[in-house]
């Protein structure tokens, strides 16, 4: 085997472990993304849950505080009814509150995807470019230097 033949053979080994590494690095990459835009997505999820319960526990609440001005023989006018109804702002406050952190999550959800294919994209395209400079080197080799 000649010098040249060597060169051929070790630019095809060294660009073959190239373009692997870039490709392991690609998968590994777009696992953990996959994973973290579907954690957000469970959250979002469970979130919306949370909203739900967090809703039911603010009608209870106030059917208990109508119940209450009703035991006591309090009209649901005037003071009464500004307090029921300041109780209820908040309580519902608290809802959109969960309502917000929910959209969030899952929007952050919906950029890691995005970001993924993006970031997959662009790995492929570095693999693509790894892939044609070694075809290049290997179709025209550099030739070698002349000692001076």
């Amino acid at each position: 085997m000649g010098m040249a033949t060597a060169a051929l053979v070790i630019t095809a080994i060294g660009g073959a472990i190239q373009v692997f590494s870039s490709y392991q690095q690609y998968e590994a990459q777009r696992k953990a993304n996959r994973l973290a835009a579907r954690q957000r997505r469970e959250n979002a999820s469970r979130m919306q849950q949370e909203i739900e319960a967090k809703r039911r526990e603010n009608k209870r609440r106030l059917a208990g505080i109508r119940a209450t001005y009703g035991r006591l023989g309090l009209a649901m006018a005037g003071s009464p009814m500004a307090v029921l109804q300041d109780s209820a702002a908040n309580l519902e406050r608290d809802a959109l509150t969960l309502e917000s952190k929910q959209r969030s999550m899952q929007l952050q959800g919906d950029l890691l995807a995005i970001e993924e294919k993006s970031k997959e994209n662009a790995v492929l395209l570095g693999i693509a470019s790894s892939a044609v400079n070694v075809g290049t080197d290997l179709l025209m080799p550099t030739p070698p230097r002349k000692p001076q």
